[in-house]
């Protein structure tokens, strides 16, 4: 089943782990996650984050597990990996410290390539069939 961006239903997107994404949805909006974590850590003092961080960040994490496991779900793999990615992204987040933040980075580069140079798997996998939010 195809879908354009006008159809898209954002909820299951943003909020739903099953299912696929391609590549260029993956990086579209795992990129404005990054983008929103970035500003809200820039614009609210430690007050801020002391009454809006327990539903912010909870939020965005989230948000990014279910969108990562979905472009796994893409390349044919689990979804719990996305555990690995997430984890290590809190480790390294804003600033990797010694040898612990060295293996948080190495992690993410790994991901950065599995999810974000990697092929999807052509049309149907375990996981789905291949639909994308910009149709084709």
């Amino acid at each position: 089943m195809t879908f354009n961006l006008r159809q898209a239903d954002w909820s299951e997107l943003f909020f739903n782990a099953s299912g696929r994404i391609g590549r260029g949805v993956f990086l579209a909006t795992i990129a404005g996650v990054i983008a929103m974590l970035a500003l809200y850590d820039q614009a609210l003092g430690w007050i801020g984050h002391l009454m809006l961080g327990w539903i912010v960040h909870p939020l965005l994490f989230f948000v990014s597990a279910c969108l990562i496991s979905k472009r796994f779900h893409d390349t044919g793999k689990s979804g719990w990996r996305s555990a690995i990615v997430l984890l290590a992204f809190c480790v390294a987040w804003p600033h990797p410290r010694g040898l612990v933040g060295l293996a948080a980075v190495l992690v993410l580069v790994w991901g950065a390539v599995e999810l974000g140079v990697a092929p999807g798997a052509a049309g149907f996998n375990r996981f789905g069939a291949k639909r994308s939010i910009f149709g084709g």
